[in-house]
């Protein structure tokens, strides 16, 4: 009789996953906003007090309201002709509402609307990087979480079949066990069911190694995940700090302190998009049509940028009861 030796089993090894931790709840931040030195505002302010003073409520408005493009700082990136183009816009909220030609481009007018650079636009432009910087990690953590995703449901088809391969394994190896004792405790195993069970260890030998090497990957694939999980954090934490940062810089409602009008032309210091720059210039050619701010946080003559329409801007009812009583 041949005696054999039992083989023991492989201890299955738990692998966790961790979850990726749950997103921060951030606001989004729009980049149309600036602060401006209190210097700067409280100047503006009495300037925009002094022209409206100035004003004769009682007179008509000359209509139409001939204006041209004066100086242009190149550091804001716009040609004239594409203020040109926003200018003739900005005309046209105007006109569309009171059905008449109130405003009138002259490239022979003396009176000049000018784009003057400073610190308001530099402000404008280190917004617009922030911004740029919250899109680009925004982007990262979406490809993380897509990564993570993809991970997941390989970390599943994998966790299962190492489960049911660990199963499969522990079965045959009981089963050979029992084999085992049962002839080891005969007095040994007759030559050709030796044979058979010497085959049978080498399948169990087999399986073995194929669990153990599922085991590894499967090890490693939730390293990986970890990985994942661990970086999206710090992403996460980026973005956070980042939206604060801009928050503080950068938020809230704005008075129209981006444009001025003299009385004897207009200069236009901030903008950042095609849509905000229009929207302040609609408003300053109100002021050079004689009006005042009016109380309706979504009138083009508020003082206020905060709930105007910058995609479809249009005057409200108080826009134009005051575009009449001033000038129709």
């Amino acid at each position: 009789m041949i005696f054999v030796l039992s083989l023991a089993v492989l201890a299955y090894i738990a692998v966790p996953l961790f979850a990726v931790p749950k997103k921060y709840s951030t606001q989004s931040a729009s980049v149309a906003g600036s602060t401006v030195p209190n210097t700067v505002v409280n100047t503006l302010k009495e300037a925009a007090k002094t022209v409206e003073s100035a004003l004769n409520p009682n007179s008509k408005c000359q209509v139409p309201f001939h204006y041209a493009i004066g100086t242009v700082d190149p550091r804001f990136g716009i040609s004239k002709d594409a203020l040109k183009e926003d200018l003739l816009k900005a005309e046209s909220i105007w006109e569309s509402a009171s059905k008449e030609n109130v405003l009138q481009y002259d490239d022979q007018s003396d009176f000049r609307i000018n784009l003057v650079f400073d610190e308001r636009q530099q402000q404008t432009i280190e917004s617009k990087k922030l911004q740029q910087k919250l899109d680009d990690v925004q982007t990262l953590q979406k490809g993380i979480s897509k990564e993570y995703d993809t991970l997941s449901l390989q970390y599943d088809k994998q966790k299962s079949n190492y489960e049911n391969d660990v199963k499969k394994y522990r079965q045959l190896a009981d089963d050979y066990d029992t084999q085992v004792q049962y002839w080891n405790n005969r007095g040994g195993a007759p030559a050709d069911t030796y044979q058979q069970l010497r085959q049978q260890k080498k399948e169990v030998t087999a399986a073995a190694d194929n669990v153990e090497g599922e085991r590894r990957n499967l090890n490693a694939l939730v390293a990986q995940v970890n990985a994942l999980v661990a970086k999206e954090k710090k992403v996460v934490a980026s973005y956070n700090q980042n939206v604060t940062t801009y928050e503080s810089a950068f938020g809230g409602e704005k008075e129209f302190d981006q444009g001025v009008y003299t009385g004897k032309e207009i200069n236009i210091y901030q903008f950042s998009e095609t849509n905000d720059l229009v929207l302040v210039l609609a408003h300053e050619l109100g002021h050079a049509l004689g009006m005042n701010h009016v109380e309706n946080p979504q009138s083009i003559m508020y003082y206020l940028m905060a709930k105007q329409n910058l995609d479809h801007p249009s005057l409200s009812a108080k826009d134009v009861a005051a575009l009449k009583n001033r000038c129709l």
